[in-house]
């Protein structure tokens, strides 16, 4: 079985930058940070598939993603899940482009359905997972303090889409690039 996601690649220089944040958090108690290498825009999660089922899900999402044109997005804004207050994730989320980054998901799910891929129940929130924290925290005052400025001038352009296998180690998880689906609208 092969653990499986979807998502949008960041550049490397912007991996980078964005882990500087880190640094400014540091009195952040009981945080996993994302690795550098490791930050992505997530679109879907699809969990445990056999390695059979790989090829159907690249030619169907590829399919429904054929007509997507490329576009840009920016960063833009911290936040957290479930609430900035009671806080588990940490994010950055997106600045401009995020209709562009909600219809993508929107062809991947749509995608994703006759093959037995749940829809997801929550509404699609385009962001990039910081961290997760292993207890509730309150935020807020944090969150204030964080300038995001030197990310949200950055235009990332998206032209494809990645299927990523994702190996769970004692030391964090391992991303490897199954294939990249390039959009052509």
């Amino acid at each position: 079985m092969l653990r499986l996601f979807i998502a949008v690649e960041l550049p490397p220089d912007l991996q980078r930058k964005l882990s500087s944040i880190k640094n400014e958090m540091k009195k952040v108690k009981e945080a996993k940070w994302v690795e550098p290498q490791n930050l992505h825009l997530t679109l879907k999660f699809l969990g445990n598939c056999s390695e059979e089922k790989v090829p159907t899900i690249i030619e169907s999402v590829a399919s429904s993603v054929k007509n997507a044109k490329p576009f840009a997005f920016k960063l833009n804004g911290l936040g957290c899940f479930p609430s900035n207050k009671r806080a588990r994730v940490f994010w950055i989320g997106i600045k401009e482009g995020e209709e562009d980054l909600i219809k993508l998901q929107q062809f991947v799910e749509e995608a994703l359905k006759p093959l037995g891929f749940k829809k997801e129940e929550k509404a699609f929130h385009a962001h990039v997972t910081l961290a997760r924290l292993r207890r509730l925290q309150d935020m807020r005052l944090r969150l204030a303090s964080i300038e995001t400025e030197e990310f949200s001038t950055q235009f990332i352009q998206v032209k494809s889409i990645t299927l990523f296998q994702s190996r769970l180690t004692p030391s964090g998880p391992i991303y490897s690039e199954i294939v990249k689906i390039p959009l052509k609208g």
